[in-house]
């Protein structure tokens, strides 16, 4: 009689061990939103050195605030970028970069530019414009996150183009450390 429970608790212990395994599969299948080439993840500080390497120079921290700032290049233009992180872990969630324009017309042409780039590079991803009129921006979403795309107003009647890399996987780790202490 024994034979049967013995079989039943082998197969429960192998189904288990198989959902375990896919779905150790599933969580590093998911890729973190790449940022000229790198990972949106780990702490500020490896990311920082990512960044200089990249060519960009680190102008302010601050680690109250969870953002870094640096000045470099993208695109071949001068820009400004700021990587949040999360206060307590320094893991590294966003990147915003900023590319100063002295006109709104050429910012619409550089939204208009980057949009369409940004359609050819994920051609798999949802995209969709939030807002009404010169308050719009678009958003190119893929498992890993959320690339979005707008203009604003800067000082002295110039614009600004930004471009953010939302991580989708840190951020929804760090909601769900924030919902467990709920």
């Amino acid at each position: 009689m024994e034979q049967p429970f013995n079989n039943y608790n082998m197969i429960k212990r192998l189904s288990t061990a198989i959902v375990a395994a896919l779905f150790c599969v599933m969580l590093s299948a998911q890729e973190h939103i790449r940022f000229m080439g790198m990972s949106v993840d780990g702490n500020i500080r490896e990311f920082a050195q990512q960044m200089k390497r990249s060519g960009f120079k680190c102008t302010t921290k601050n680690k109250k605030t969870g953002a870094w700032m640096f000045k470099g290049q993208f695109t071949g233009q001068e820009c400004d970028v700021c990587v949040t992180f999360d206060k307590a872990t320094s893991i590294v969630n966003s990147v915003m970069v900023y590319l100063p324009v002295e006109t709104e017309k050429e910012a619409e042409m550089h939204i208009e530019k980057f949009d369409g780039m940004l359609a050819e590079k994920y051609p798999d991803a949802s995209r969709s414009v939030k807002g009404l009129g010169r308050e719009s921006h678009t958003e190119f979403g893929m498992p890993g996150g959320i690339i979005s795309l707008w203009k604003s107003a800067a000082s002295l009647g110039r614009y600004r183009v930004a471009i953010t890399y939302f991580d989708r996987i840190n951020n929804t780790k760090k909601r769900e450390m924030e919902k467990n202490d709920l």
